[in-house]
């Protein structure tokens, strides 16, 4: 009868091991499908490890697509940024950036806000959407004092590598208003392709 007792409870042990066992898989599945869920995931951002990685100063290089004035064909341009990004939450932060534009025909320069939300963050990979505004000055190449202010509305995909570092933007940019040297400065929608790097 002793023997039986024994085994008996050597029983309850082991299957309370594997009970044990299993609910650990369970909660770190539950955890990684927390990760993807964009209000709830918040909180699984430990030490806010990818919160840290993503505010901090940041280093933009890309293109631009706009239409050439002279010759109404799209062009290639290169655009540069440089900033601050700070983010209260591993998906939701905000962008200042000081930006410049070339163009075959003009120049842009000015400063800009973006609202970004990542509505996707693991900590490889993030992917979110981003709204914003900016204001500067443009100016033809080439001519005396035809330029003028130009404001542009943001809206755009974003796609967040390298634990956070890493961040490749499809922005349009669409005007607020044109400039009274009309046929002279291109005051279309701007298409910009940009990667920068939070240090």
């Amino acid at each position: 009868m002793r023997c039986y007792k024994v085994l008996f409870m050597c029983l309850c042990v082991v299957s309370l091991l594997f009970a044990e066992g299993d609910l650990s898989v369970g909660e770190k599945a539950d955890v990684e499908q927390l990760e993807l869920a964009g209000g709830d995931s918040f909180e699984y951002d430990i030490d806010n490890k990818i919160r840290r990685a993503k505010s901090s100063v940041q280093v933009g290089v890309g293109i631009n697509f706009t239409h050439n004035v002279d010759t109404k064909a799209l062009q290639v341009n290169a655009s540069v940024a440089l900033g601050y990004s700070y983010f209260f939450h591993k998906t939701f932060g905000v962008r200042l950036n000081g930006i410049f534009d070339n163009t075959q025909t003009s120049y842009f320069g000015g400063v800009g806000l973006d609202v970004m939300w990542d509505f996707i963050q693991t900590e490889p990979f993030g992917f979110g959407v981003l709204v914003g505004s900016s204001a500067g000055y443009t100016e033809r190449y080439g001519t005396y004092k035809n330029g003028g202010f130009l404001g542009y509305f943001h809206v755009g995909l974003g796609m967040v590598f390298d634990g956070g570092r890493s961040r490749l933007d499809g922005i349009t940019r669409i005007p607020y208003n044109t400039i009274g040297t009309a046929g002279q400065i291109s005051t279309d929608i701007t298409y910009v392709l940009m990667y920068s790097y939070t240090f």
